[in-house]
C-alpha cells in the first residue's frame, strides 16, 4: 500500500484506474530482490531512479504476491461501502492483472547431489569452522535440518530447546513448530502450526546432544541456537541468510541465483518423491497444500506422528554420504562439532 501511494498518491480504493495498477506491477518488476540498506527507505519513483545495476530481480510471484493482497485489500474496501451498488457497478483494478508465470517455474531451483556433496564438504563441514556471521553452530545445523526436515529458514532460527521434543516413553524426537511463543513466527500461523519428526540421520550427526547440550546450558527456554535476535520486523534470520548466500556463492562455487538457502527445502521434497512418500505425507511435513486437494482432506486432524515418523525415516539422498560427520561429537575438530 505504500510503495502504490508512493507512486500514485493516496488515492481513493474507488477512483483506483487500471492503467495505474498496470504501472505500478511493471515498477514493482524492476526491484531487486533485496534492497540496499541505503536506499530502503526512497520512495518508489526517487528508488527506480537510483537503482545501481546488476541486483537480483524480484520474481514473478513475489509481484503477483502483492497485488494479490492489494486485490484482497480492495474488495474488503469495496465489500464495506458497496461499491457495487454504484452507477455503472465497480470492478477491481487489481483482478488478474498479475505477471505470467510458465507452468513449472518457480524462484528457487533445488540442489543437486553434487551441489550438496560441495556444500557439506565446505570447510563448515570438513574443517569446523565457524564463522562469525554463521552464527556459531548454526552454520552447520541450519542446512542439515532444512536437509533432512523441509523447514523453512526462519522456523529454524526461531526453535527454543522445548521445541525439540521426545515423545514420552519412545525413543521419537520431533520439532514442534509453532508460532506459540510471544516472539515466534510462521509465515501463515495456522497453517504451518506443525510436528516433524527428526530423520535418524540428523540423530547420527548429533543434533540430541546439541539440543541436551543447550538445555544444560540455558533450560528448556533457551534457544535452539543462540544469537538469533528478531529484528524490528520481528525476524531473526535476515544476517544469516546474507552470511549463507555470500558462502554459498564464494566458499562452495555455487553462484545459480536460482540456488539460496530456501532450495534445501525444494531439494527435500524432491528427496521425498524419489523414496516414495506419499505426496500428503510429505506436504504435511511441510506445510503444503496439496494439488488437486478435495473436501475430505480438510477434515480432522491429519496424519499421526507415528505415520510421519515412518514416511520421514524413507528419505534418503542416493549419492551423498554423510557418515564422515557421524563422529564429530567426537572429534570436534572436524564436522559438525557439539
Amino acid at each position: 500500500m505504500r510503495r502504490f501511494a508512493e507512486l500514485h498518491g493516496n488515492l481513493r480504493v474507488s477512483s483506483i484506474k487500471r492503467a495505474q495498477v498496470r504501472s505500478f506491477r511493471d515498477a514493482m518488476i524492476k526491484l531487486p530482490k533485496h534492497l540496499p540498506h541505503a536506499l530502503q527507505k526512497l520512495p518508489l519513483p526517487r528508488l527506480l531512479e537510483q537503482l545501481p545495476e546488476g541486483l537480483e530481480k524480484r520474481s514473478a510471484r513475489t509481484v503477483n504476491k502483492s497485488l494479490r493482497l492489494l486485490s484482497a485489500i480492495t474488495n474488503a474496501v469495496a465489500n464495506e461501502y458497496d461499491f457495487a451498488e454504484r452507477p455503472g457497478g465497480w470492478r477491481n483494478p487489481f483482478h488478474k492483472i498479475a505477471i505470467t508465470v510458465e507452468d513449472g517455474e518457480d524462484d528457487r531451483l533445488p540442489f543437486n547431489v553434487a551441489d550438496l556433496k560441495i556444500i557439506f564438504g565446505s570447510p563448515v563441514y570438513a574443517e569446523g569452522k565457524r564463522p562469525k556471521g554463521g552464527r556459531g553452530e548454526a552454520a552447520a545445523w541450519f542446512p542439515l535440518i532444512s536437509l533432512y526436515a523441509g523447514a523453512r529458514l526462519e522456523e529454524i532460527a526461531q526453535l527454543y530447546v522445548r521445541d525439540l521434543q521426545q515423545v514420552p516413553n519412545e525413543n521419537v524426537w520431533f520439532f514442534n513448530i509453532t508460532d506459540v511463543g510471544n516472539d515466534q513466527r510462521l509465515k501463515v500461523a495456522a497453517k504451518n502450526r506443525r510436528e516433524v519428526p527428526v530423520h535418524a540421520e540428523l540423530v547420527h550427526l548429533g543434533l540430541i546432544e546439541w539440543r541436551l547440550k543447550r538445555e544444560a546450558e540455558g533450560g528448556l527456554h533457551a534457544p535452539l541456537f543462540p544469537f538469533f535476535e528478531p529484528n524490528r520486523a520481528k525476524k531473526r534470520s535476515g544476517a544469516w541468510s546474507k552470511w549463507f548466500s555470500r558462502y554459498l556463492r564464494n566458499e562452495c562455487g555455487i553462484v545459480d541465483p536460482l540456488k539460496v538457502f530456501h532450495s534445501f527445502r525444494h531439494t527435500f521434497k524432491d528427496a521425498c518423491r524419489n523414496s516414495d512418500v506419499p505426496e500428503d505425507h510429505h506436504d504435511q511435513l511441510t506445510s503444503h497444500a496439496s494439488r488437486g486437494r478435495n473436501a475430505g482432506r480438510g477434515y480432522g486432524v491429519g496424519l499421526s506422528l507415528d505415520t510421519l515418523n515412518r514416511s520421514i525415516q524413507r528419505v534418503r539422498y542416493r549419492g551423498l554420504d554423510l557418515s564422515y560427520l557421524h563422529h564429530a561429537t567426537k572429534n570436534p575438530s572436524r564436522g559438525v562439532a557439539i
